[in-house]
């Protein structure tokens, strides 16, 4: 197993490479025009870093993210399995324990499972617009989320790795309803919260032909809102009768001791940066029906997390609309005859975000 200290270090310079072979790319683009082509195979490198994130965060050590030394204290202290909320992923975890594997093992599957949803999910955005995979396997693993959601709250990330292939899938591949539905029914059994922004996409896909310009007075009214301390809990009191049994209730604590509850400007600049930058992608777009509909589900799941700003853990909120962002950034990546000249400052500009929160910060 790969120890902590060993971890970050290989996970950050693994990411270095990475980066530095999407900079490289980006300013050959930037300079040369997007004519000059590839100098090396893309498509081998994207499976060469898919694997080798998938190794390094499967072999970590015990000690290496909350999630994971949780699990591992289940794991030691398994009994009985009972039926819970979150079902299917302590199915997973009681299966492998009781078949006699080891918990390495546990941490693998999950991280296979987690990376396989994820890749097939950027495998149909790149073969939709007809170019790499590598820029949008960067885009990725450049936001803090990545490696948040695969060590971290690792129930949360597999659920959101499944809706993430789902509703790409749904809207590019137009798989079959009754497909879509069994993936939904997949997140929602693997972590409850899948429910919420499943909704918000129904509703985002119902109304598609709302132009998102329409939606940006609810997104900021939601910030206005949490400045003044009016959120889930104001107008939404029912959630503390539906958790009052639940381990989430503590969500709901305002006074909960190691989460900061309350408005936090970091967050709302984070999602207003990107929000802009959408909206300039969205302008220079021909067809932009798939693109209005992923972008009426960020403001919508934006509004939630703002509203959620009053309760502990809010951040996880704020993941149903962050693990889209690479999304409604995928037509500078792909696009490049209209977006190349964008390219590099883009890559950059991710660069130094991974270099904030996962080195800095």
């Amino acid at each position: 197993m790969i120890e902590r200290e060993s971890f970050y270090l290989l996970y950050n310079l693994s990411y270095f490479l990475l980066a530095l072979f999407v900079i490289f790319l980006s300013l050959k683009f930037y300079f040369k025009g997007v004519n000059s082509g590839l100098s090396f195979n893309s498509n081998f490198l994207f499976n060469l870093f898919s694997l080798l994130f998938i190794f390094l965060i499967g072999l970590r050590a015990y000690n290496v993210g909350t999630d994971t030394i949780n699990y591992y204290r289940y794991w030691s202290n398994y009994s009985n399995f009972e039926f819970e909320s979150d079902y299917l992923f302590y199915f997973l975890l009681n299966l492998i324990n009781r078949l006699g594997f080891g918990f390495q093992t546990f941490l693998i599957t999950i991280t296979l499972l987690y990376f396989s949803f994820i890749i097939r999910g950027l495998k149909i955005l790149s073969k939709n617009f007809y170019l790499t995979r590598l820029f949008l396997l960067f885009v990725f693993l450049s936001f803090f989320f990545s490696l948040t959601t695969s060590i971290n709250v690792i129930r949360q990330g597999l659920s959101l790795a499944i809706l993430f292939y789902s509703f790409i899938a749904y809207k590019n591949l137009k798989i079959n309803k009754k497909v879509f539905f069994f993936y939904l029914l997949m997140a929602s059994f693997t972590h409850i919260t899948a429910l919420i922004p499943t909704l918000m996409f129904f509703i985002a896909n119902r109304y598609h032909t709302t132009s998102p310009l329409r939606l940006v007075p609810l997104y900021f009214l939601g910030i206005i809102m949490a400045f003044n301390n009016i959120g889930l809990l104001n107008v939404a009191p029912f959630l503390e009768n539906i958790l009052q049994n639940d381990k989430r209730a503590v969500y709901l604590d305002v006074d909960f001791e190691l989460y900061e509850v309350g408005f936090k400007p970091q967050f709302v600049f984070f999602n207003t940066i990107f929000l802009g930058i959408f909206f300039l992608i969205r302008k220079r777009l021909n067809n932009t029906k798939n693109y209005n509909i992923f972008l009426n589900y960020y403001i919508l799941s934006s509004f939630i997390f703002f509203m959620a700003f009053q309760m502990a853990f809010s951040d996880r909120w704020g993941l149903f609309s962050w693990f889209f962002i690479p999304v409604l950034l995928t037509p500078i990546f792909v696009e490049l005859q209209k977006f190349y000249k964008y390219l590099m400052p883009l890559s950059i500009f991710l660069f130094l975000i991974f270099i904030y929160f996962n080195v800095y910060d």
